[in-house]
């Protein structure tokens, strides 16, 4: 009994993550006239991107979204660290918080300021996502 007990709870635990991920995908990729996420490449190793919420969606969410768009393009672009160079938290349509980021990659860590570690960061997102 305790085997199939066990067999059912991990599949209970993957269907709950794998819904846990597309959500955070669908909610984080949208983009369209209400909101969602955009990114521009400015140079080899920088990056303007931004998120503006949609339906009911609070600052800080919009926020942790705009730094997992960060940690994502920093590691799609083979770099493991990035730095906030620039950051703007603005009103959008209808009221909406948007937040614009401004980043610059690196493969190494850089002494003298603060650099989140991509893959890092996004493990905390999700761990704060449960």
């Amino acid at each position: 009994m305790k085997s199939l007990y066990g067999i059912v709870m991990v599949r209970r635990l993957g269907l709950l993550l794998l819904m846990l991920l597309v959500t955070v995908a669908t909610c984080y990729r949208s983009d369209g006239p209400p909101g969602g996420y955009r990114d521009t490449r400015l140079a080899s190793d920088m990056f303007r991107l931004s998120f503006a919420a949609y339906g009911y969606i609070s600052r800080a969410q919009v926020q942790d979204y705009a730094l997992w768009g960060a940690a994502e393009i920093t590691l799609r672009y083979g770099y493991r660290y990035f730095v906030v160079l620039d950051r703007q938290d603005n009103t959008g349509a209808l009221g909406k918080p948007e937040t614009v980021l401004t980043i610059g990659c690196t493969q190494e860590k850089l002494t003298g300021m603060f650099m989140f570690d991509a893959q890092f960061l996004q493990h905390a997102l999700l761990a704060k996502w449960k």
